[in-house]
């Protein structure tokens, strides 16, 4: 009798250790499902203040819309004009060529005189750019405009800040390799390497033709003392231009 009750004791803390292992399971289950929704949770929280923080410079302004094929016309830049500070920029590929036939896609970046209005242009030697220092580094000199390009760019052609490639018609001097741009992730995905020149520099290439594949966007970053449009104004406008 002695012995069927030892055997007895002996399985049932054998089932015992075994439940105590299934309840250590169960319990970290629920400790990585805690801390994996704390954590998501987290990240939601750090993006959400990230980009309160930081959305008007990554946006670039405080209204963005883009236009395939064309610009807008006077009355809509004078429109806007009068509910703060506007800015366009040009996206468009093309090829770019440098003197030793090496050529490749790059995605060209247009900007106007008034770019960036949010945050500072960073280059590869760590100087930051606002609007006026970015213009003066663009601005043509010997029969070549300007341009800022990306270190990928440069390892693609073999070229340098001070060499000359070739984009459409128009020879481009390197000025500086890029290294970031304030509202580049507002732009999406890109499908080359960046090349940076002003509007001016784009329109002596001779790319903007009939039916060239660009995408203008228009930035406008609102002011108290604007004309005083409407929601429904602005709304039509971008919707019109769309």
């Amino acid at each position: 009798m002695s012995g069927r009750l030892a055997l007895i004791a002996r399985l049932a803390l054998r089932s015992l250790r075994g439940g105590f292992r299934g309840f250590g399971i169960f319990f970290a289950c629920i400790a990585l499902g805690v801390a994996t929704v704390a954590g998501v949770g987290s990240l939601a929280n750090a993006i959400s203040d990230g980009l309160a923080h930081e959305g008007r410079t990554i946006l670039g302004g405080d209204v963005s819309f883009g236009v395939s094929q064309r610009e807008l016309g006077p009355a809509e830049i004078a429109f806007l004009q009068q509910q703060g500070a506007l800015t366009s920029v040009a996206v468009l590929r093309s090829m770019a060529r440098a003197d030793h036939e090496s050529a490749t896609l790059v995605e060209i970046k247009a900007v106007d005189a008034a770019w960036p209005t949010q945050g500072l242009v960073k280059l590869a030697s760590g100087e930051a750019l606002d609007a006026p220092a970015v213009q003066a580094l663009l601005a043509p000199q010997g029969g070549a405009d300007g341009a800022l390009i990306d270190q990928q760019l440069a390892l693609r052609l073999s070229v340098k800040p001070g060499d000359v490639f070739t984009i459409g018609e128009r020879p481009l001097h390197i000025r500086a390799i890029l290294a970031s741009e304030p509202d580049k992730l507002a732009g999406g995905v890109g499908f080359g390497p960046r090349v940076l020149m002003t509007q001016d520099a784009l329109r002596r290439t001779s790319l903007l033709q009939p039916g060239s594949l660009v995408r203008w966007t228009y930035r406008l970053a609102l002011s108290a003392g604007g004309a005083g449009a409407s929601d429904a104004e602005v709304t039509g406008l971008i919707a019109k231009a769309n």
